[in-house]
């Protein structure tokens, strides 16, 4: 009986002896397999900052030409470079640049932006062939009888033409150099950019002999040459230049305020409506998605209609949790009045100076 209690009493020392090895190896693989693990995820992450800096504003690699040519990627800068890219169909190659007839007669006018309360320009060539050019093409669509008139033909018909294209590429590619890491910085210069060019009253023009008056419109090349526009001129502008820079754009046309702005792809909750855009104001600096400011010449001061959403481009889209998002939540605080709005004024009133001083609003907050 002994013998056997002895027995027993060896297998329970030699189970717990097998526990604790089993115990004590197993942690130690675990905490291998956690370094390992560690180390992993540092190699893809520092892989993955790599990848990212190995690239430029438009997503092209380095020491690689981009699909807009002739740019190059060289050391995060696009540069032209002919000899290497080639040129785009619009443009001839001569010895190493590319050009045309339409690049003639220079002017040099900077363009102005304000980005977090810095004044930056950018100087940019416009070219007088081309301003005759955009003179001499059509400014309206005939259709066949029976067929019904689209807005989007008309807009596309400004924004596409592959000569003005050509020409406003250089300031896409300066937009895309001054931020290579931020598609959404690219976009915010571009919005700040459009939104800072003065507003000006539409031209009209006598027709059918004085009988009726109609719109001038103008291109979009036009209208950053002249540094003056209406909505709609300022909106075709910005709706070309983000298009280029790669997010899906529309237009958003109010028919009895007769007003437009642009529509930016966003998250549908932030967005106009529910239509997976969100408003952007080009007469005036204001954050995106603000659309319920108060507009001079419009009855009753507000965009009270629906709008028609003329697509332009499919694009990628902006991301969530922007701070423009909030910006247009605080300046519409600031402009309202009943309910609980004091309190919220006073609790959040550090937040809306701030808002205040990037949009520079001063008094009443008047759009055109």
């Amino acid at each position: 009986m002994e013998e056997g209690e002895n027995i027993l009493e060896n297998l329970q020392k030699d189970r717990k002896g097998l526990l604790y090895y089993i115990k004590k190896y197993f942690l130690f693989g675990m905490l291998i397999l956690l370094i390992m693990i560690f180390f992993v995820l540092v190699f893809y992450m520092n892989d993955e900052k790599v990848t990212e800096v190995l690239s430029c504003g438009d997503g092209t690699f380095y020491s690689t030409c981009s699909l807009n040519k002739p740019y190059y990627c060289s050391d995060g800068i696009l540069i032209k470079d002919a000899v290497s890219c080639g040129c785009p169909d619009a443009l001839d190659k001569i010895d190493t640049t590319c050009t045309s007839n339409y690049y003639k007669e220079e002017i040099n006018i900077p363009l102005n932006l304000n980005l977090r309360n810095e004044e930056k320009e950018i100087n940019f060539k416009f070219y007088q062939k081309v301003l005759n050019y955009l003179d001499t093409l059509p400014k309206m669509i005939f259709y066949p009888v029976g067929e019904i008139p689209r807005r989007d033909d008309f807009k596309l018909m400004k924004i596409d033409d592959p000569i003005q294209r050509e020409a406003l590429m250089p300031l896409v590619t300066e937009i895309q150099n001054m931020a290579p890491d931020s598609t959404l910085d690219q976009a915010r210069i571009a919005i700040n950019l459009v939104q800072n060019i003065p507003y000006g009253e539409p031209e009209f023009a006598s027709v059918f002999g004085g009988k009726y008056q109609v719109r001038l419109s103008k291109y979009p090349y036009q209208t950053l040459f002249d540094n003056r526009a209406s909505c709609e001129g300022k909106s075709e502008l910005l709706a070309f230049l983000l298009r280029e820079i790669g997010y899906g754009v529309s237009l958003f046309y109010y028919a009895e305020e007769n007003h437009e702005a642009v529509g930016i792809k966003c998250p549908v909750e932030h967005s106009l409506d529910g239509t997976g855009y969100c408003f952007v104001e080009t007469t005036v600096p204001a954050p995106i998605t603000y659309s319920t400011g108060t507009y001079l010449g419009i009855d009753g001061g507000k965009l009270h209609s629906k709008p028609e959403v003329v697509l332009i481009s499919k694009g990628f889209s902006l991301p969530e949790n922007i701070v423009e998002y909030d910006e247009a939540e605080y300046l519409k605080l600031l402009f309202s009045t009943g309910g609980s709005a004091p309190l919220q004024k006073f609790l959040f009133k550090n937040k809306i100076k701030k808002v205040e001083e990037k949009y520079s609003i001063t008094g009443n907050f008047v759009l055109e």
